[in-house]
C-alpha cells in the first residue's frame, strides 16, 4: 500500500474518532441536531473524510469495492451545497447505520 494512501486512511480514522467524541454524550437525533456545535463539528468531520477518501490511490478504491466511495463524496457535496438544506435523520443514520462499518473497513484495509 501506496504510503499516501496509509496517510488519507488514518485522517479518516482521526475524523470518525473525532465524530465519536463529539457525540459519545449525545442519544438521540433530536440532541444532536440541537446541539448546533456538535452538529457542526460532525459535519466537518464528515468532509475531512471524504477529502481524505478522495486522496486514496484508485487501486486501493478497487481493491475495496465494498467501500461506498462514491456515495462518500457525494455526500461531502451535499453537506457543502446544501447544508440548510440536510435531513438530520439521514445524517444520524448515516452516523449509526454506516460510521462504525467504515472504521471497522478502514482499520483492516490500513492493518492489512
Amino acid at each position: 500500500m501506496h504510503e499516501k494512501d496509509v496517510i488519507n486512511i488514518k485522517d479518516c480514522l482521526f475524523a470518525i474518532e473525532k465524530i465519536n467524541k463529539y457525540l459519545s454524550d449525545i442519544n438521540s437525533e433530536e440532541e444532536f441536531f440541537s446541539d448546533i456545535e456538535t452538529y457542526d463539528a460532525v459535519l466537518m468531520n464528515f468532509i475531512v473524510i471524504s477529502e481524505a477518501c478522495g486522496r486514496l490511490s484508485n487501486d486501493l478504491k478497487e481493491e475495496n469495492k465494498k467501500i461506498e466511495w462514491k456515495k462518500i463524496k457525494g455526500f461531502r457535496n451535499l453537506i457543502a451545497h446544501d447544508y440548510f438544506g440536510l435531513d438530520v435523520r439521514e445524517i444520524w443514520s448515516i452516523i449509526i447505520k454506516y460510521l462504525p462499518s467504515l472504521k471497522l473497513d478502514l482499520e483492516r484495509i490500513v492493518n492489512s
